[in-house]
């Protein structure tokens, strides 16, 4: 880079560098903080955050900070989302393709050999509309079998939206044969593509609670639905997990969940289905719908009844995914503080070398009440230095410009003066 360049680079940048700086952590900045109750042994601890934390710090969780004795302890964000790790599906041959009128169609899945552990299968079909029982067996000689599940099911809606689940997880086992009965009763069987079968080992998530009631339900005549809307009280609890129960049976309803803060403005979450079915033919239920959520203080629950009665609403649960902050431990008191919007996400070394420390070791200690913190100072709004003294900046600005001419005029000259070469 040549002078010139560089000392306009250099002006440029003092105006500049004021914002890119980051400070310590400095107790008047943050608002809130819980105690973090003593523990005995263990050379790293964990901390579960509850939903003070949640409710009052920011959406990322970007403004966490540790302290012991005013020093900052660096900390690992944990995020027990689960997890499902898969393998390639096997080659298979699908034989004894059958169908008992006004029962079931049922076919066998030979995987060519004892020993292959298999707990996972995904039933390909092009039929549309339906709802069926599935039952799996297991065996190895083709003639007694093993019942793994009895009560699964698969479904396709394809009416003005489309939705569909064509697998079925049963117990981990090693049979060389898969049997496979898809009940229709008197409808019409549905049509069977070479199925896949796979194993997976599935981690499932770890829960917390972020509502539990009937929240406020009413019915929609206008979108033939009820709605139910759950008031989380403030804005920060991402759920991932919905649960309806109805004391009714017999009912098959799509269900479209969204999210406000202001009960006006509303965003798509996600979707799903809700059944119960207890009738002599099929029993089975499936109240459970995942979707994303943003931290919204409003969840609707928006249940579509078509020309259906409404169901009775008897309780709504909602799960989040739990988040714990892994951290070194010893002897004396820590303080989690939080609620600083403008707290920039820490680094630490803590990230790199956590893969060779073990987080089921470490002693969990319990985080207590949020309170204010006493030094906290509410920043005053006032417009920035360069706001308030515009004038600097053009003046700034007007000497660059002025100094880059007379480098590039006396460059000029220099260049005109120099007797060429030769």
């Amino acid at each position: 880079m040549k002078a010139r360049h560089r000392i306009v680079a250099a002006l440029i940048g003092c105006l500049c560098a004021g914002g890119l700086a980051r400070a310590d952590f400095q107790p008047r900045k943050w608002q809130y903080y819980s105690e973090i109750a003593p523990g005995r042994g263990g050379k790293y601890a964990q901390i579960i955050l509850n939903r003070d934390v949640y409710c009052r710090s920011k959406d990322d969780l970007a403004d966490l900070r540790i302290i012991q004795g005013g020093r900052e302890v660096p900390y690992k964000l944990l995020v027990d989302a689960g997890s499902t790790g898969s393998q390639p599906a096997y080659p298979i041959k699908v034989i004894n393709k059958s169908i008992v009128p006004g029962k079931y169609s049922s076919f066998v899945v030979d995987l060519g050999k004892p020993g292959l552990l298999n707990n996972y299968i995904y039933i390909r079909t092009p039929s549309t509309n339906f709802t069926c029982k599935v039952e799996i067996e297991g065996g190895n000689d083709g003639v007694h079998w093993a019942i793994l599940r009895n009560d699964g099911y698969i479904f396709d809606f394809s009416r003005d939206y489309h939705a569909q689940s064509l697998s079925v997880r049963y117990p981990e086992n090693n049979y060389r044969y898969i049997r496979v009965k898809i009940w229709n009763f008197d409808e019409k069987p549905i049509v069977i593509d070479t199925p896949l079968i796979a194993f997976e080992k599935v981690e499932p998530a770890k829960e917390m609670t972020l509502f539990q009631g009937q929240g406020a339900v009413t019915q929609n005549a206008e979108e033939k639905s009820t709605d139910i809307v759950l008031d989380f009280g403030c804005h920060g609890l991402h759920g991932h997990r919905m649960v309806i129960a109805s004391r009714d049976t017999n009912y098959n309803r799509w269900v479209e969940i969204a999210g406000s803060d202001d009960q006006k403005t509303w965003n798509d979450l996600g979707s799903g289905q809700i059944l119960k079915y207890d009738t002599p033919k099929f029993k089975g239920a499936e109240s459970s719908i995942e979707y994303i959520s943003d931290g919204y203080r409003y969840i609707r629950a928006r249940i579509r009844n078509y020309d259906d009665q409404p169901i009775r609403i008897s309780k709504v649960t909602v799960y989040g995914i739990r988040h714990r902050l892994f951290f070194p431990h010893q002897a004396g008191n820590y303080r989690l503080y939080y609620g600083n919007p403008d707290a920039q996400a820490p680094t630490y070394d803590i990230e790199q070398t956590f893969k060779y420390l073990s987080s089921e070791s470490a002693v969990v200690l319990k985080l207590g009440a949020s309170a204010k913190n006493p030094d906290f100072v509410m920043p005053i709004a006032t417009k920035p230095w360069l706001e308030k003294n515009p004038w600097i900046l053009w003046v700034v600005l007007l000497l660059a410009v002025i100094l880059l001419g007379w480098l590039t005029v006396k460059s000029i000259i220099q260049t005109k003066s120099t007797p060429p070469s030769g």
